[in-house]
C-alpha cells in the first residue's frame, strides 16, 4: 500500500506545474549527498511515519461464503493508515523553492483526495478515497530533529498526511465445522464419562416449603445433585 501511495503522489504532483515549470518528485531521504545531485526544481517527499487511524476503523469481522453457503474465510475490517511525509523543495533559488511549496499549498486543498484516475494497485482496487491534508507538526519527533538527523540545516517544509485504506488478508485457517451436536436429552443412553440425567418424575416435594418454593424450577437442581452424588 505504501508504494501505491508514493506512486499516486508522484502522479499528482507531476501533473502540476510551478510557474509553467514541470515539477519532479523524489522520495529519497534528503541527505547532503542526495541534495548535491539535484539540479532542477524537485519536490522531496520524505516518509517519516505510518500510523493506523483508529478513529476511522469500521465494524466487526465478516464471514465470506462460497456459492454453497459454506464459510471459507473471515475478513478482518478495513483499516486506514495515516502516512506522514515531510515535503521540501530543492534544486533552485530560494524563490524557486518557495514557488514549489506554494504549488503544494494550492494543490492539496483543491483536491482534498487524490483523483481516482491517478490511483493504482491496491488503492485502485478498493475504489475508496485517499485523503490529503496539510498537518501541524504532530510527529513524535520534531521536524527540527529530523533535519538534524539528516545532517541538514532546518529549511522550509510542509507535513503532508495521506490517509489510505488497506484491507487485511482474508483469514482462511478456520476450525472444521461440527459434525454432531449432543444436547443431553433425558432418557438417552449416556456416553462414557457423562453424568446421566436423572428421571425427575418421582422427585417428591420438600416438606415445610411454601407451594411456590416447591416449583421444580426452584428446587429440583438441589434434589438432582443429591441423587447424582448418591
Amino acid at each position: 500500500m505504501v508504494d501505491d501511495v508514493d506512486a499516486a503522489l508522484a502522479a499528482l504532483f507531476a501533473a502540476s506545474r510551478a510557474k509553467d515549470q514541470k515539477l519532479s518528485c523524489a522520495f529519497d531521504a534528503p541527505t547532503p549527498d542526495w541534495a548535491a545531485k539535484i539540479k532542477s526544481p524537485t519536490l522531496n517527499l520524505f516518509l517519516v511515519a505510518v500510523d493506523e487511524n483508529v478513529d476511522a476503523r469500521p465494524g466487526a469481522w465478516t464471514d465470506v461464503r462460497d456459492d454453497d453457503g459454506h464459510t471459507i474465510g473471515r475478513q478482518p475490517p478495513l483499516r486506514r493508515y495515516d502516512l506522514r511525509y515531510v515535503l521540501s523543495a530543492w534544486g533552485g533559488t530560494t524563490e524557486a523553492e518557495h514557488r514549489v511549496l506554494a504549488t503544494v499549498l494550492t494543490l492539496v486543498p483543491a483536491y482534498d483526495t487524490i483523483p481516482a484516475e491517478l490511483l493504482s494497485g491496491t488503492l485502485a482496487e478498493r475504489e475508496l478515497p485517499v485523503r490529503l491534508r496539510i498537518a501541524q507538526d504532530d510527529l513524535r519527533v520534531s521536524v527540527t530533529d529530523i533535519w538534524a538527523s539528516l545532517g541538514q540545516p532546518v529549511r522550509a517544509s510542509l507535513t503532508l498526511v495521506v490517509t489510505a485504506p488497506l484491507l487485511p488478508a482474508l483469514i482462511t485457517d478456520l476450525a472444521p465445522p461440527a459434525e454432531s451436536l449432543d444436547i443431553g436429552l433425558a432418557g438417552a443412553r449416556p456416553r462414557q464419562g457423562h453424568v446421566p440425567v436423572p428421571d425427575l418424575t418421582d422427585v417428591e416435594p420438600v416438606e415445610g416449603l411454601r407451594p411456590e418454593d416447591n416449583d421444580p424450577t426452584t428446587w429440583t437442581r438441589y434434589r438432582v445433585r443429591e441423587r447424582v452424588e448418591d
